[in-house]
């Protein structure tokens, strides 16, 4: 037999002298390429595996996202363990989705770590699951010949339990075994107990995570109350002969109380106090917004009406008529004593000396819930010795009789005249005193005190 003129021409080459096919520089490159991209790829199934577990915590308990990675670890520790205790080969843990029609695998055990790539499967027609989450535990000891029960994988035999989150189904843990065989009544315990432990595992996760919300969410109010705190005025003396002082206190970590006291650009002191009629957050930023209002509005010639009239005309187009707030505002000359004020709202204002005492406003509608509020300016007028005490609503008794956290007006106005003498922050202090044994502030509490000498 002939052979073909090519095939004679390749065995005539000698062996040793044949070149390979690739350089050994460019199999060598070749090589770290294949490396780098094993690399890649082992990373990416790593954080595959976290994003799945941390998704598993997101649907199980609706939206709260825990720290990635070690709940990925405790999941998989727990399937590897019920994989052993079942004596099965692999274990997957597929939950539910947010409309309960979907099942995703969230973690597995003994399988490639791409199937957590997959798509969700659709709880409808997947037989096996439908009946682990009305049974207590669902047995498959052939899977080839009992297709019907829709194995998510293609093995023997396989146990399948509900996990539940309380009386809510989250989802299905699946056990399989590479062969079929009988599944023991211990085996199906075993495998009940693993789902309880997933259960408790992501019922964990989250509990940590809202303490850290929580810890968080504390650590921004005690940064706003310090920042509400800073915005009060210090009290120094405004002029010769005249001594302010003030103190609040929030019934929540923040609040709606504040005070202020500044001298005009025409020498007179002005002072004020306000108090927001909602709680918490809502009370704050309507504190700042009035605030800011009434500080902006103080730098030129006015009234006392036309500067609540200006703040009132902020609050209402800065909300919807809900952020009603009480505010008296007073203006002093410091040489004669004489002044006018303007109240809106529930905020009090006495003058008290040695004597006894005499009120300044009486209840009003607080601005904020009507765009044409109309404050009417009243005078009067500080003799030598007399005090201006400015009080909010929540730190005074509305009806003469003692209320948890407040003081009745003659309570607080006797401690006042006993302390006149000595200056408006000893007669805080006494106050302070009083409110402690008073109870805990039922609503947020300030008082300002304007003496002259």
């Amino acid at each position: 037999m002939l052979l073909p003129a090519c095939t004679e021409a390749m065995m005539d080459v000698d062996s040793a002298d044949a070149q390979p096919a690739v350089s050994k520089s460019a199999a060598e490159t070749l090589a770290q390429a294949a490396s780098r991209i094993a690399d890649r790829l082992r990373e990416f199934e790593g954080l595959l595996r976290n994003q799945e577990a941390t998704h598993a915590v997101e649907d199980a308990n609706a939206g709260c996202l825990p720290a990635a990675g070690h709940i990925a670890d405790r999941l998989e520790a727990v399937l590897k363990e019920a994989s052993a205790a079942t004596g099965c080969d692999a274990a997957g843990l597929y939950l539910l989705d947010a409309d309960t029609s979907h099942l995703k695998l969230r973690s597995c055990f003994g399988l490639p770590k791409s199937r957590l790539a997959q798509p969700p499967r659709a709880l409808r027609g997947a037989l096996g699951d439908l009946e682990a989450l009305v049974s207590p535990v669902v047995t498959i000891e052939d899977i080839p010949r009992m297709p019907h029960w829709e194995s998510p994988e293609e093995r023997g035999a396989a146990i399948v339990v509900a996990i539940r989150g309380g009386d809510l189904p989250l989802g299905t843990l699946w056990l399989w075994d590479d062969q079929p065989r009988d599944i023991t009544s211990a085996q199906q315990a075993s495998a009940t107990l693993a789902a309880g432990r997933i259960a408790a595992e992501l019922e964990r996760e989250v509990i940590g995570t809202k303490a850290a919300e929580q810890a968080e969410v504390r650590d921004e109010l005690r940064a706003a109350a310090a920042w509400q705190s800073r915005q009060l005025p210090p009290a120094v003396p405004l002029d010769k002969d005249w001594d302010v002082a003030g103190w609040n206190e929030a019934a929540e970590a923040v609040g709606g109380d504040w005070f202020a006291w500044d001298i005009l650009p025409d020498g007179k002191i002005a002072i004020a106090i306000a108090s927001v009629g909602a709680s918490g957050i809502e009370s704050a930023l309507t504190a700042a917004t009035a605030r800011s209002a009434w500080q902006s509005h103080t730098g030129y010639r006015h009234k006392t009406n036309q500067v609540l009239s200006r703040v009132n005309d902020t609050l209402w187009q800065t909300s919807t008529g809900d952020q009603s707030t009480s505010l008296l505002y007073v203006t002093v000359d410091p040489e004669t004593g004489e002044g006018q004020f303007s109240s809106a709202g529930t905020c009090q204002g006495l003058i008290v000396n040695r004597y006894g005492y005499r009120m300044l406003a009486s209840p009003t509608e607080p601005l904020g819930r009507d765009p044409d509020v109309r404050p009417l300016v009243h005078t009067m007028r500080l003799l030598p010795g007399e005090a201006l005490v400015l009080v909010s609503q929540g730190a005074i008794a509305s009806n003469g009789a003692p209320e948890s956290g407040r003081l009745t007006q003659q309570t607080l106005t006797d401690s006042i005249r006993h302390e006149l003498v000595n200056g408006p922050e000893p007669a805080l202090s006494c106050l302070r005193r009083l409110f402690a044994q008073a109870g805990p502030a039922a609503a947020d509490r300030s008082i300002a005190i304007l003496q002259r000498q």
